[in-house]
């Protein structure tokens, strides 16, 4: 992954009893660990 890709990433649902592919960024990202930011459409 590189800063900046989007991806999709399996998103838990809050019992755990299933997940939503969601898409998100990637902030960060080495060999060990990467940070990503969900992102949406939705807007306030």
């Amino acid at each position: 992954m590189l800063k900046g890709e989007i991806v999709l990433v399996n998103f838990p649902f809050t019992n755990y009893q299933g997940h939503k592919i969601r898409p998100a960024v990637v902030l960060y990202s080495n060999e060990i660990d990467s940070t990503l930011t969900f992102i949406t459409s939705e807007t306030k």
